[in-house]
């Protein structure tokens, strides 16, 4: 036999052998590792044990953002909530505005909270009524702009027209 043979069957052999060996030991160590895969029930005991420890913190947070907030509250003035707040640059208050308009339209309907806006280069109040926007003076408190006026003159009964009917009834044919 060549020597360039019996290595080849040398190396052979030795592959042989190794594979084998590979095999063996993979069978020797698959039992152990298959016994630290959890099973089941082992699973949904740490999922219970996550959730409990999660609903936990999630308690102590909600427990403390009540505590401050109890404090905040307790620390704030109890006439805050009623406080009229007010520009710098207007002399009436909102409900000063609100009371103004009420008087120019006795039957207002409120629709929306009073506004400060510039009304014409004039600092006013934008009282919005479902009849018309009413303006008021924010420093003399005299009315600026009276809609719901105008809106109760055009229609004095209170009723609105169908849309597409004119006043002067044009296209009838009874003129």
């Amino acid at each position: 036999m060549n020597q360039k043979t019996a290595f080849s069957i040398a190396a052979a052999l030795t592959a042989f052998v190794l594979v084998i060996g590979g095999a063996v030991a993979g069978r020797m160590i698959q039992p152990a590792a298959a016994s630290a895969t959890p099973t089941s029930a082992e699973l949904q005991t740490l999922l219970t044990q996550r959730e409990a420890e999660y609903q936990a913190r999630l308690n102590e947070a909600n427990q403390a953002l009540a505590a401050a907030y109890a404090a905040q509250v307790a620390t704030a003035p109890a006439a805050a909530a009623d406080q009229q707040f007010t520009s710098p640059l207007a002399a009436l208050t909102p409900q000063d505005a609100l009371n103004l308009a009420l008087a120019a339209v006795p039957n207002g309907s409120l629709l929306r909270t009073t506004e400060l806006v510039d009304f014409q280069g004039t600092l006013a109040y934008e009282v919005s009524f479902s009849q018309g926007l009413v303006y008021i003076d924010a420093n003399s408190g005299s009315l600026l702009y009276n809609g719901a006026a105008q809106t109760t003159a055009q229609n004095p009964g209170g009723f609105e027209r169908e849309h597409g009917q004119d006043d002067d009834h044009e296209g009838s044919d009874h003129d």
